[in-house]
């Protein structure tokens, strides 16, 4: 059993979970519903662990905007306005906590709303080594790919068409330069 399950507010009968988990999925999660972050609440299910490598992590769509801080201490009584960091940016960071050095496969939902930056990307797969691709995000940028999964071996790519990124992937500074890459699939969306 995975966080999601416990984030939907099922409970392990005896909280002696001691099985590392091999993957992350919080697919059936509905992130309007959790009041806080996904990851204050993950902090509380301090039972479980993980492998170092993980078959995939899974992820809905998470708001890209960062969400203004609250009271940072003790006796704060009103916002400090200033922005935080993302919550997958969050959520990254608690999975490398972890210890989790390698992932399968990654697959996150980025096409709705505002997606996420290109570094905010980077950064939250920085020391991960990944094997397969599918961060669903339109029209991504072949640095960003080259830059986060340069061991990359699937690629799923997803486009609007636009004619400039479908050649800067197929260009020979672009995604041809990933020499682990034995299939990629693109899926247009108009």
């Amino acid at each position: 059993m995975g966080p999601c399950y416990y984030l939907l507010g099922w409970t392990c009968a005896e909280h002696k979970y001691t099985e590392p988990e091999i993957h992350f999925d919080l697919s059936e999660i509905d992130t309007s519903t959790i009041k806080g972050g996904i990851v204050e609440h993950l902090q509380m299910l301090t039972f479980l662990k993980y492998e170092e490598i993980l078959r995939y992590i899974r992820l809905p769509k998470l708001p890209a905007q960062p969400q203004s801080k609250g009271p940072t201490g003790p006796g704060l009584g009103r916002s400090t306005g200033m922005m935080g960091e993302p919550e997958i940016s969050k959520l990254f960071n608690w999975i490398r906590f972890h210890k989790v050095k390698k992932i399968l496969k990654i697959v996150v939902e980025d096409r709705a709303g505002i997606p996420h930056s290109d570094q905010v990307i980077e950064n939250c797969l920085n020391n991960f080594d990944v094997e397969i691709w599918d961060w669903r995000k339109l029209d991504l940028c072949s640095y960003t790919i080259l830059a986060a999964a340069p061991k990359v071996r699937v690629l799923y790519l997803y486009s609007s068409g636009n004619r400039a990124v479908l050649q800067s992937w197929c260009s020979t500074s672009g995604l041809r330069i990933l020499e682990r890459v034995r299939y990629s699939f693109s899926i247009i969306l108009t």
